[in-house]
């Protein structure tokens, strides 16, 4: 664990200097949260972070081939099973990104980060 929270500060993301974490977030984690700061690595890390990429991809492709009406009923449960996994995913990434960084309230937020 030691080296994958270094090697994640070496590329970039470090608690210590960003400004979300400089106050509490949601009212509840404070800035010094084992959790939080856990998260944070995990969620800044670029695995974590080309995952996500890659699952824009497959949600762009699967926008991309759905046409209700010329597709079997079968393609269409398998568009949709593979909508709501990436609609999951999406959202725990940004109730996991709100907590580590805070919603929009203040500096560094997740909705007002640069």
């Amino acid at each position: 664990q030691k080296l994958s929270l270094r090697r994640t500060k070496t590329l970039g993301f470090n608690h210590e200097t960003h400004p979300a974490f400089l106050h509490r977030t949601l009212y509840m984690f404070p800035p010094d949260s084992k959790f939080r700061i856990s998260l944070a690595y995990f969620v800044t890390d670029n695995r974590v972070e080309n995952f996500i990429l890659a699952i824009i991809v497959l949600s762009c492709v699967v926008l991309a081939i759905d046409n209700p009406s010329q597709q079997s009923e079968r393609k269409m449960t398998a568009i949709y099973a593979v909508e709501v996994v990436v609609t999951t995913i999406f959202t725990i990434e940004v109730v996991l990104k709100v907590i580590v960084f805070g919603f929009i309230q203040k500096p560094g937020s997740y909705l007002r980060d640069k």
